[in-house]
């Protein structure tokens, strides 16, 4: 038997994501904190090498920050999605889409 048992599936795919994207946010907290920036995409091993730790700090912190945007921006919508009743695949769609957007945001950003 589970430990929770949510009889609203839309409720429990909005947890469901919200636990998905504050992952995201555990490994982009660990990135930022160990100073592994070669890990994100465009960024080699010597590049971040060559980097000071106070330039990977940063550069790990506006990584950091966009994914808590997105993190504050879909628990308001979760919160309205569940008053307004939106179905779960309305909730994928845009939870999905965003990802991406924020994804490829992270590509503009410099060392």
């Amino acid at each position: 038997m589970p430990a929770i048992q949510l009889k609203d599936r839309d409720l429990a795919g909005r947890l469901f994501f919200g636990i998905g994207l504050i992952d995201l946010i555990i490994l982009m907290t660990m990135m930022y904190c160990t100073e592994r920036i070669y890990w994100f995409s465009g960024i080699s091993f010597e590049q971040a090498r060559q980097a000071g730790s106070q330039q990977e700090k940063n550069y790990a912190l506006r990584i950091l920050k966009r994914f808590m945007y997105l993190l504050g921006i879909f628990l308001i919508y979760a919160f309205i999605g569940h008053i307004w009743h939106f179905h779960i695949l309305f909730d994928m769609v845009i939870i999905i889409f965003a990802m991406i957007i924020t994804c490829f945001s992270i590509f503009k950003i410099q060392l």
